[in-house]
């Protein structure tokens, strides 16, 4: 199995995720992380994406 960077392009860290189950292309990322470490920022909201990651649309704060 290989794995392919999706969302390397935004500034934030993955603090949720969550991949339809009727369409595994649907993916939704919640941004930031609830546990503030040095190294974490704050997210910058929630994002979809419905092609398997390829792009990303921000959904809100």
């Amino acid at each position: 199995m290989t794995f392919e960077p999706v969302f390397e392009k935004y500034p934030q860290s993955i603090g949720a995720m969550a991949i339809d189950p009727a369409n595994p292309n649907v993916v939704w990322v919640g941004t930031g992380e609830s546990n503030m470490r040095n190294s974490v920022a704050i997210g910058l909201g929630i994002y979809r994406t419905s092609d398997g990651g390829r792009n990303w649309s921000r959904m809100g704060a």
